[in-house]
């Protein structure tokens, strides 16, 4: 066989592997266009449309429509959408309204363990950072505190701010 052959079949290969496609059940008043809409779920702001788009690779899916949930600990609004790897939160109000963040892995548990929305911390006001010195390990910044990684008993740790 020649290469310019070889190269013909690898293109077509390619093409046909590119082809596959997803198919997902929509509701019946859903447009396929619907550009707030992440697959069979619906988000309520193109910011969780932009980050789900921004974290695709390790997100995964959605679990629920973007809901609207208010924050115990400060009283500000906002809403949460679930996936299988992690939320996305969009702050409506407070001191940084319209901050759309997103919670996984490690930092997502603790901060589940230590309250969510119900606990001291309330949202999330920026994406994890990595740990200086702790390669694989991250940090993060909430409302009313910061979830950081300890390497003393290589653990999370919930600080809060008084």
């Amino acid at each position: 066989m020649s290469a310019a052959s070889s190269r013909k079949k690898d293109t077509v290969r390619y093409l046909l592997a590119a082809a596959v496609t997803v198919a997902v059940t929509l509701p019946a008043d859903a447009s396929p266009f619907d550009r707030y809409r992440i697959g069979a779920y619906r988000a309520q702001n193109m910011s969780v449309v932009n980050k789900y788009n921004f974290n695709r690779n390790w997100i995964g899916s959605p679990l629920m429509n973007e809901t609207d949930v208010t924050s115990n600990a400060t009283g500000v609004r906002g809403s949460r959408m679930i996936f299988t790897n992690g939320i996305i939160y969009r702050m409506q109000n407070g001191g940084y309204p319209g901050r759309t963040t997103v919670i996984q892995g490690d930092l997502r548990r603790r901060y589940e363990q230590s309250g969510g929305l119900n606990g001291p911390l309330g949202f999330p006001i920026e994406d994890h950072k990595p740990t200086p010195g702790a390669t694989g390990r991250y940090n993060q910044r909430f409302e009313r505190g910061s979830i950081v990684w300890n390497p003393n008993n290589n653990q999370y740790v919930v600080l809060i701010n008084p």
